[in-house]
């Protein structure tokens, strides 16, 4: 993630709107060790809006977070294999175009048609996720 967009977008915007609508009283938030979620600026940030800042210990992502490496990391994996076949896909398909003309078509799809695919692909990457990957994530992190 971007320094930039965590602190403006989360920290200031996000949480700055949570906290002041929903929880006047000090608050602690705990944060993978990301360099810019553990940043002294991201500290600082946060302070102002009366929260504590409380990294995870390093290394304990799979344990604290099993869905994020468990199934995540699996549905991620599919999400490209599917982007990139997609993509190939469209860039052969108009074989008689110059390369350059169908990169071109494929950036210049309007953005209902990059929505449209992108859930059509995220429905088909989600379905590849099978009971058992979902189960494992979960006995590997003892629960």
């Amino acid at each position: 993630m971007d320094t930039r967009v965590w602190n403006e977008t989360f920290i200031n915007g996000q949480w700055a709107e949570f906290v002041c609508d929903e929880f006047p009283d000090p608050l602690a938030i705990y944060v993978d060790n990301l360099k810019c979620h553990v940043s002294e600026t991201a500290q600082e940030a946060f302070a102002s809006w009366g929260t504590e800042l409380v990294p995870l210990p390093k290394n304990t992502t799979a344990v604290l977070q099993p869905l994020d490496v468990g199934i995540m990391g699996p549905f991620k994996k599919k999400l490209r294999s599917l982007t990139l076949s997609y993509n190939l896909t469209s860039i052969q398909r108009n074989g008689s175009l110059p390369l350059r003309e169908r990169l071109l078509a494929l950036k210049r799809m309007s953005a209902d048609e990059k929505r449209k695919l992108l859930v059509d692909r995220v429905v088909t990457a989600w379905a590849a996720i099978d009971e058992r990957c979902i189960k494992r994530a979960w006995e590997k992190a003892g629960l």
